[in-house]
């Protein structure tokens, strides 16, 4: 099982990502609308009730983790070192030196 599972949704002629969410413990962080929207999904499953800002300490920590781990993907549509081609638009990539 993995710790923190993260989203990003591009697509193909976007400069940011149009969706962006992270999981981590019981928390999902999503990001769309210009704003970051905060579940606790073991007490609310259906992501009913926006938490962000009963817990800011949480968005802003999580914030930083994704935006770290947005950090290590690289461009898309672009080839990486080892000669392959990012998806163009939607999909998974990691950029690796």
């Amino acid at each position: 099982a993995h710790n923190e599972l993260y989203w990003c949704d591009m697509s193909p002629k976007a400069t940011k990502p149009s969706f962006k969410a992270m999981r981590w413990k019981q928390w999902r962080l999503a990001g769309y609308q210009n704003a970051w929207h905060l579940f606790d999904i073991e007490a609310d499953p259906r992501e009913e009730h926006d938490l962000a800002e009963v817990h800011p300490e949480i968005v802003q920590d999580m914030e930083k983790r994704w935006e770290a781990w947005r950090a290590t993907l690289g461009p898309m549509g672009q080839v990486n070192s080892s000669g392959g081609q990012f998806p163009k638009g939607y999909g998974w990539a990691t950029a690796s030196e």
